[in-house]
């Protein structure tokens, strides 16, 4: 790991890594999130076959993650957003959602929602299984949604339906 990258704690450079899976080669390419490195993410954005936008679910969309969405619109690189740091003082996944539409002019539409936020956050939900993943401290639970959905605001479920065009 380079010094700097130690001392500061971002990535400088675009770093690769390839891993597998179904018999297929993925390959990884980990780009500058800092504003300063902006044309560092341009020369990756044209081999790209899609990209990951993380996104903190307490500041939620930053001034750097749209440089990189219009580049990326700009090179027609399909993406998906991830919202990270959902244990975080401040973390609202639903306003993170909301700043993707605002601020990026995107269309998003949640495969997952986070049980909780903050202190209170405890796993996530998938939309497309129907299953809940629990993380109580120390181990990882795998179950069926219908416990975790009495966790959540029935006002966010009406809205991720309405929002993302599924009919209830």
């Amino acid at each position: 790991m380079d010094g700097t990258r130690k001392r500061t704690g971002i990535t400088i450079t675009a770093a690769a890594t390839t891993t597998y899976w179904n018999d297929h080669r993925i390959n990884v390419i980990d780009t500058p999130g800092h504003v300063d490195f902006t044309a560092e993410v341009e020369r990756s954005l044209r081999v790209l076959d899609g990209g990951i936008v993380v996104l903190d679910a307490v500041a939620g969309v930053q001034s750097q993650s749209e440089t990189v969405w219009r580049q990326a619109d700009t090179y027609k690189v399909p993406r998906i957003a991830f919202v990270n740091k959902m244990d975080r003082v401040g973390a609202n996944f639903e306003r993170t959602i909301e700043s993707i539409r605002r601020r990026l002019n995107g269309n998003p539409v949640a495969i997952q929602i986070p049980i909780g936020a903050e202190d209170q956050f405890a796993g996530m939900i998938d939309l497309v299984t129907g299953m809940a993943t629990e993380f109580p401290v120390g181990r990882v639970n795998e179950g069926n949604v219908a416990r975790a959905l009495r966790t959540l605001p029935f006002q966010l479920i009406i809205k991720i339906n309405t929002n993302s065009g599924a009919r209830p």
